[in-house]
């Protein structure tokens, strides 16, 4: 978990979020979080992305790569069920 912390980039929410937001969901059929996420991104110039969300695929103008629980293993860690999105990682005793 740790290495997923130190990964993990913090932007900043520009004005200009509401309205890609509102875009990415009618052009898309985005739910609202996965398009808030996107505008995030988009709007300070990422255009690759990691999830699980197969929905991100229909975006035109980004990369998705799948993010597999599977190779959380190398740190004794493995998935376990998770209500939100199926599993989270969790040490192995």
């Amino acid at each position: 978990i740790a290495d997923i912390e130190a990964a993990t980039l913090q932007l900043p929410i520009p004005p200009t979020v509401k309205d890609r937001v509102l875009q990415l969901m009618e052009d898309y059929g985005l739910l609202p979080t996965d398009a808030y996420h996107l505008a995030i991104g988009l709007e300070s110039g990422i255009t690759a992305f990691v999830s699980l969300d197969a929905d991100l695929l229909r975006v035109d103008g980004i990369i998705v790569s799948k993010f597999h629980l599977i190779r959380l293993s190398f740190s004794g860690v493995v998935p376990q069920k998770h209500p939100c999105w199926g599993t989270t990682p969790t040490k192995q005793k």
